[in-house]
């Protein structure tokens, strides 16, 4: 699996020195680039595109800054790119790891794109329920987890892969893969705990507002038992005189 970037060395520096700059907005891209319409349309249209065919550069450097700003687009745009995030993950992420000759550092660069989404709870979740929940997607997130678990259980330390993943390069795309996985459970934990937490709150203001209402009726249903005892009270002190 290679990918040759067929450019001469001004041409290179150029564009590392594009996509590096693309990294610092997409990184802070601000509430006005995030929400305004004619900005998606470009990230969507433009953007996207240029990305996706510097994933599989052979340049280090352009292949990094490509990753970063993938991650962003998930982080900011996800809403938008849904189609867009698939093709990204099934098509350049899963293939470099599933490849028998993708290089070390792709294997590398593309673990920790899936060790930085790993970690946020929010994206890993409404990943889930838009493509693994969607009977007309696929299942992203279990195939993620999947060739997570195959490498954390080894599966560059086969043969087959000795001749590009050397011993040491192994335990560490090994490390990697379980850190991603732990990750992963752990944020899975926090939404259920933080969920749990708005769901106990939301049952203590269902139930202070329930105390205070009974509470009203039960002063309303007293005041009106105080006036008719003091009309039957005046009644009869009409009668005595």
């Amino acid at each position: 699996m290679s990918f040759p970037s067929g450019l001469d060395a001004t041409s290179l520096k150029s564009k590392t020195l594009s996509l590096e700059l693309l990294v610092s907005i997409m990184q802070n891209p601000g509430p006005m680039f995030v929400t305004r319409p004619e900005f998606k349309e470009v990230v969507k249209d433009h953007l996207c595109d240029s990305i996706l065919k510097n994933s599989v550069s052979t340049d280090k450097p352009v292949f990094s800054y490509s990753l970063g700003i993938f991650i962003s687009l998930v982080k900011h745009f996800r809403d938008v790119l849904r189609a867009e995030i698939a093709v990204f993950i099934e098509d350049i992420f899963l293939r470099m790891l599933e490849s028998g000759n993708s290089s070390f550092n792709h294997r590398l660069l593309a673990l920790q794109v899936f060790n930085k989404i790993c970690s946020e709870e929010k994206s890993l979740l409404e990943f889930y329920v838009n493509y693994d929940c969607n009977i007309n997607s696929t299942n992203l997130v279990e195939k993620v987890i999947e060739i997570l678990c195959k490498i954390a259980q080894g599966k560059y330390a086969r043969i087959e892969y000795s001749t590009i993943v050397t011993a040491d390069q192994e335990l560490q795309l090994r490390a990697l893969a379980l850190e991603s996985l732990v990750k992963l459970v752990k944020s899975l934990i926090q939404f259920t705990q933080e969920y749990q937490a708005k769901q106990d709150e939301a049952a203590r203001l269902k139930k202070e507002k329930a105390l205070a209402k009974a509470k009203e009726e039960d002063h309303t249903e007293n005041e009106k038992e105080i006036e008719d005892e003091n009309q039957q009270v005046e009644a009869i002190n009409k009668m005595d005189e």
